[in-house]
């Protein structure tokens, strides 16, 4: 067969995850292979999901053996990825001295961002964050990433969660019960991601 005749899910390749031995996709790569511009010489693509389900397109055999493509249901993922120490901005200093200690933790403000202090390993897989709000009210939040926002949102709010407001790519949403989330591009490592993340029809 040509490399003309290979169909391009065949010339792309999988990566394994490490929990189950679970085929994962890479995020980014699968959004190209949805909008057909997968590049065959870089050899990547999209992959199964736990139990058997698909991503994407897989090839099917057609007449005389040949592999044609076939379209199987979209998905996306998600997971809790963060919680998150909404302080008055006054009290910032004293609540990330706190935490740190209470924790024993290390802290990181990012560049340009320096309203958000991480605390470094405080919950394994999870982002641990104080944020200095506008108000004065502390309260907690917690942040979920996922590889499609928009899917996300509308899954939450199908559950009967409230979109509130945007920032950025940050979508804050509100719980059936009152409290607040927010919606968020994946953060977390590739390999974290795909072993903890789950996959939503």
């Amino acid at each position: 067969m040509s490399e003309a005749d290979t169909p391009v899910f065949r010339r792309c390749r999988f990566q394994r995850g490490p929990a189950l031995g679970d085929l994962v996709e890479l995020p980014a790569v699968l959004r190209e292979f949805r909008a057909g511009t997968c590049d065959p010489k870089r050899d990547f693509c999209a992959a199964p999901e736990r139990g058997g389900r698909f991503i994407g397109s897989a090839p099917a055999e057609g007449p005389r053996g040949r592999s044609t493509s076939r379209s199987l249901p979209a998905m996306h993922r998600s997971r809790l990825v963060g919680v998150v120490f909404d302080t008055p901005a006054a009290q910032v200093g004293l609540e990330v001295d706190f935490w740190s200690k209470a924790l024993g933790t290390p802290t990181y403000s990012p560049p340009g961002e320096e309203q958000f202090t991480a605390l470094i390993g405080a919950v394994p897989d999870l982002f641990t964050v104080v944020q200095a709000v506008g108000d004065d009210a502390p309260r907690y939040h917690v942040d979920i990433e996922t590889d499609d926002l928009a899917a996300e949102v509308a899954r939450l709010t199908a559950l009967g969660a409230e979109s509130l407001t945007r920032w950025k790519d940050a979508f804050t949403m509100r719980s059936p019960g009152g409290h607040v989330l927010c919606v968020v591009p994946v953060h977390s490592d590739p390999e974290t991601f795909a072993r903890t993340a789950h996959a939503w029809p």
